[in-house]
């Protein structure tokens, strides 16, 4: 079964009062997700150098000074990213459109992931944020491929949805 399946067996378990054989459940969906990380390392090329100084950026940053409300743990971490990239490559992606980009780990690791006429378009609310992920993408021959739009999500899309 998988990882669906067996949560899915847990929870009735749970639900009829078998704690052991839910427990067996949930180990077996952990075996699974355990799984998860070898195999998108061994079908994804390792984190660029550009996304890792990206990655280090953040983490020495005073988010609590810089934007409040904002912690470094809102980046994505390489298994969210490596996940991201594989969906583009399985799609044969050429195009992406992300709502919200922090500080540009995903955007980039998109951008990456993508065929040299690849692009893609970024909204994000925050000035502060869409600023600094710029300059941050900036720094990689792979940020050309992106545009960040900030300002009201909302209203960016529906504008995005008049031109296309």
């Amino acid at each position: 079964d998988g990882l669906q399946e067996r949560l899915e067996l847990a929870l009735g378990e749970l639900d009829a009062g078998k704690a052991e054989t839910c427990r067996e459940q949930l180990l077996a969906a952990l075996s699974i997700c355990k799984g998860l990380t070898p195999y998108l390392e061994r079908v994804n090329k390792p984190m660029s150098q550009n996304w890792e100084r990206l990655q280090r950026t953040t983490h020495s940053l005073d988010w609590k000074e810089l934007s409040p409300g904002k912690t470094a743990a809102m980046a994505p971490g390489a298994l969210t990213v490596r996940t991201l990239q594989f969906l583009c490559h399985t799609l044969r992606a050429s195009r992406v459109l992300q709502i919200g980009t922090f500080t540009g780990a995903a955007t980039l690791g998109l951008a990456e992931a993508l065929p040299p006429h690849g692009r893609v378009m970024a909204v994000e609310e925050d000035a502060f944020l869409a600023d600094f992920a710029r300059k941050q993408l900036s720094m990689s021959s792979s940020g050309e491929k992106v545009s960040i739009a900030s300002g009201d999500v909302l209203a960016l899309l529906q504008s995005l949805q008049s031109c296309s």
